[in-house]
């Protein structure tokens, strides 16, 4: 409750952010109700207010939470589904969650469960020395077609067996034949995309 007059001049606009405020935190009330997560956290960053800490707190309660929020289909069954209006806003926070606690080794049932993209992620699937699942799961990061090529390219001079696995890898990931007219087997061969 507001104890000090504001002077005329600037009531409407106060008025104007008061409104803006009360409509946010409303939102707010309205996803804690329906148990909606994703859309908290997306109206958290929108307002500039999320942090890892509120990402990994939100994933601890419900690790498939990035089946809702980013659209991925669960390894357990459950269909995929668009993303949320949030994604975008949220997905920096919860790969940043993921990419530190998987460097603790946890099991993979113990992981936010979402698919991560980035080629830091499909590297590390590719050395991943842990649990299958986390290892499948990283390597089969999206990546952009320029991450496609340097993760590529990372193979020239790794073992077949390093290359081979690459190439299982991506194959889950859906694009393991996206170099140039579907010969990327032979570019994970030979450790470049062809020309």
């Amino acid at each position: 409750m507001l104890h000090h007059p504001v002077p005329e001049q600037y009531r409407e606009a106060f008025e104007q952010e008061r409104a803006a405020l009360l409509a946010r935190v409303e939102e707010v009330r309205a996803a804690l109700r329906a148990g909606d997560r994703g859309r908290l956290l997306g109206g958290l960053a929108a307002a500039g207010g999320l942090d890892e800490a509120l990402v990994e707190e939100a994933f601890a309660k419900d690790r498939f939470l990035g089946n809702e929020l980013f659209g991925d289909a669960s390894r357990y069954g459950g269909p995929a589904q668009a993303p949320s209006p949030y994604a975008a806003m949220v997905r920096p926070y919860a790969q940043e969650v993921l990419w530190r606690l998987s460097a603790a080794a946890l099991r993979d049932d113990e992981l936010p469960q979402f698919r991560p993209h980035g080629l830091r992620f499909a590297l590390r699937g590719l050395d991943w020395a842990g649990e299958a699942a986390t290892g499948e799961r990283f390597g089969a990061a999206a990546l952009t077609p320029d991450e496609l090529a340097a993760y590529v390219a990372h193979l020239d001079g790794q073992p077949e067996e390093v290359r081979q696995r690459a190439f299982r890898l991506r194959r889950a990931a859906g694009d393991a034949y996206a170099c140039k007219e579907g010969h990327l087997l032979n570019a994970f061969r030979r450790g470049r995309c062809p020309s």
